[in-house]
């Protein structure tokens, strides 16, 4: 989907669609920009792009920023059906191309420890990569459950992922049984199916 917000009102330079439950997230239209920004926000950094901690080591809020559309740019599936006798075989394939997603769920599991990113620190405390706020290097170790809390609270872009994807949605394995087996019953035939539904991931990002 090729598009760009070229005007709002006069005067305003965005429009606010959405919120995400967390709070710390938003869906927004942005001149200059295709329709439907997610918007999050980015580490606190300095001049030089480098990440600033605060006097406890922990990540602090930058700015508000478009992280991209969350149209895909386009879209599709692929189906294809195999009949060979009395046999049959099909699948659907489909996939979608381009776009963001802001995930709350990771948000939440990130804040409570249950992300899988949380096992690192767990034990020895986490001494991020950046400076405090003097400038100089971090160098301050600081909790992991106060690390990862100001991660979520502050930093939602780190849950702002590629919403790309291709996967398995239908498989049918069917047979197809004739009239002549059910003699003088009124069965002109009968169709015994096995389907199955969304069954795998085939990639996503």
């Amino acid at each position: 989907l090729n598009n760009k917000v070229l005007k709002l009102a006069e005067g305003q330079n965005n429009l606010a669609l959405g919120e995400s439950r967390t709070r710390v997230a938003f869906v927004q239209h942005v001149v200059g920009k295709p329709a439907s920004q997610i918007m999050a926000f980015d580490y606190k950094r300095d001049a030089s792009g480098r990440i600033i901690f605060d006097a406890n080591g922990r990540p602090q809020q930058g700015t508000l920023q478009a992280m991209g559309s969350g149209y895909n740019d386009f879209f599709g599936g692929w189906n294809n059906d195999f009949t060979y006798k009395n046999f049959s075989f099909g699948f659907l394939i489909d996939f979608k191309s381009g776009g963001k997603i802001y995930s709350a769920t990771d948000y939440y599991a990130t804040g409570a420890g249950l992300h899988k990113m949380t096992l690192v620190g767990r034990e020895t405390g986490i001494v991020g990569d950046g400076v405090d706020p003097t400038g100089a290097k971090n160098t301050v170790n600081s909790k992991a459950w106060d690390y990862y809390g100001a991660l979520a609270n502050n930093v939602s872009a780190a849950f702002v992922y590629k919403a790309d994807f291709i996967k398995l949605r239908q498989v049918v394995i069917g047979y197809n049984i004739p009239g002549s087996v059910f003699g003088k019953f009124p069965i002109q035939g009968m169709n015994i199916s096995l389907v199955g539904r969304n069954l795998a991931v085939l990639k996503k990002d």
